[in-house]
């Protein structure tokens, strides 16, 4: 049986900028270290796994949309 479940997770990382730079140049700047973080690391990251009860498994809807 398929469940809907709130998957949360937490990434911080440093960077190094200038101090001209702009959010979307800090987002940037950022994106290589929260890909590794993703692809290597996601676990270490976990915050918490709850069941989505807000918004349950709706087979007719969740099964038209890619998760």
């Amino acid at each position: 049986m398929k469940v809907a479940k709130l998957v949360t997770v937490s990434f911080i990382t440093r960077v190094i900028v200038e101090d001209t730079d702009d959010d979307s140049t800090i987002l940037e700047k950022t994106k290589s270290s929260f890909e590794y973080k993703i692809n290597n690391e996601l676990g270490e990251h976990l915050e918490s796994i709850e069941d989505d009860t807000e918004c349950p498994y709706d087979e007719k809807y969740d099964e038209k949309t890619d998760n």
